[in-house]
């Protein structure tokens, strides 16, 4: 919990350097899909941070997607609030197929 306040704090100090927040955010999400075995490069994610076309198949695509707004909403969220923390997870899950979160849930439980 610690660390994901740390990171809003440290996001907030990037708003006077907007290039340097955004290559971040780009290097975060590139890293964070590592965890779910997805190689995306760095131009992918700014493609689809502008909103240009990128040829990935759609649940990948999703996946960027959501990740790109749960990364940008952490500046707005709580990191001690359990409701915030499950507004994130909300963002995460958008539009993912039902097969997926279940098949995620089995394996945390």
């Amino acid at each position: 919990m610690e660390e994901i306040g740390k990171l809003s704090e440290f996001s907030k100090g990037l708003d006077s350097f907007p290039k340097l927040k955004k290559e971040m955010l780009i290097k975060s999400v590139c890293a964070t899909l590592c965890f779910d075995d997805i190689v995306v490069s760095k131009e992918q994610v700014s493609r689809i941070m502008l909103n240009k076309r990128v040829y990935m198949q759609d649940d990948k695509l999703q996946k960027v997607k959501n990740i790109i707004k749960a990364y940008e909403s952490l500046e707005k969220i709580n990191p001690y609030n359990v409701e915030d923390l499950f507004k994130v997870n909300d963002i995460l899950t958008d539009k993912l197929e039902k097969h997926i979160l279940d098949f995620k849930e089995e394996c945390i439980t």
